[in-house]
């Protein structure tokens, strides 16, 4: 194996290789600044109390539950938020048929009412979430 030449080292340097990276960069600089530029909520330093319910489709749709469970718990920790577990009924695969939580801390609204989560059916464009929209694309003939 022989050394690189010049010519491959400059194309290992070329700004075309670093592009993914400044893409995260500019995405996550997007997101603070969408943050930023929101008015200012009175309830934004509010608690919050989150309630999840498992939709139709049974032990999956209760998986799922207790999946977005945790993310919010993630998601609060690394936040500094504080929460506490209000109510919760499981069901015998593992999941939740509903759980509720509280959120404290430092203007926790107004670090949660911003978050996206997307489901792993969330590839399928018809069935993407859009902010707090709960009819967003649901063809149900709402004006939405």
């Amino acid at each position: 194996m022989s050394l690189p030449t010049s010519k491959q080292v400059n194309l290992l340097n070329s700004p075309k290789w670093k592009l993914p990276k400044n893409e995260e960069k500019l995405t996550a600089l997007e997101q603070e600044l969408f943050e930023m530029l929101l008015p200012k909520d009175p309830n934004d330093d509010k608690n919050v109390i989150v309630e999840i319910r498992a939709g139709a489709g049974g032990d999956e749709a209760s998986l799922f539950a207790s999946e977005l469970y945790r993310m919010y718990l993630r998601y609060c920790e690394q936040n500094g938020l504080k929460t506490e577990l209000l109510s919760e009924s499981a069901n015998d695969a593992g999941g939740y048929k509903e759980v509720v939580f509280g959120v404290k801390g430092d203007a926790p609204y107004s670090k949660i009412k911003i978050r996206k989560w997307r489901s792993s059916r969330s590839t399928n464009p018809s069935n993407r979430i859009s902010g707090a929209n709960p009819h967003f694309n649901c063809n149900c003939g709402c004006s939405a």
